[in-house]
């Protein structure tokens, strides 16, 4: 079950936090919260506690950051990320996770950075301003 703050307005920066761990998502979430009053930034930061439940809330739009653990039950942050690339999202992925078998994986993907538990805030602000940065570039224009 997410627990949103969800706005919906426009230019509102919409950030999701995934992770099946209850305390990892709030303090993930915190910092995130954090770093964009540090930056001036509007934002609306999510919380879901499965791949599937973030899934689900698509419908409702689709986020411009997802940070992500990569094990969940259910689908996993990797599975998830995937999909949203299949789907040509352009949600900028960070993946937060305690499992370093797939920081290679993260390239498939696109993702912005794979950081390792437990966040730490000068990473996790770093990792948000490089996704930052991306989403603000124009998409490249072939002229034929």
């Amino acid at each position: 079950m997410a627990r949103s703050e969800r706005g919906g307005e426009k230019g509102v920066l919409q950030i999701a936090v995934c992770d099946d761990e209850r305390a990892a998502a709030d303090l993930i979430a915190g910092l995130a919260r954090d770093w964009a009053r540090g930056r001036g930034v509007e934002a609306c930061v999510d919380t879901f506690a499965s791949a599937d439940a973030l899934l689900f809330s698509l419908d409702d739009g689709v986020p411009d950051v997802a940070l992500l653990d990569i094990e969940m039950p259910g689908a996993s942050g990797m599975e998830l990320a995937r999909l949203l690339r299949e789907r040509g999202e352009r949600t900028q992925v960070v993946f937060v996770t305690d499992i370093i078998d797939h920081v290679f994986d993260g390239y498939d993907v696109d993702a912005v950075s794979y950081l390792l538990k437990p966040a730490r805030a000068d990473r996790l602000f770093l990792a948000l301003d490089r996704a930052r940065e991306r989403l603000g570039r124009a998409e490249p224009v072939l002229v034929v």
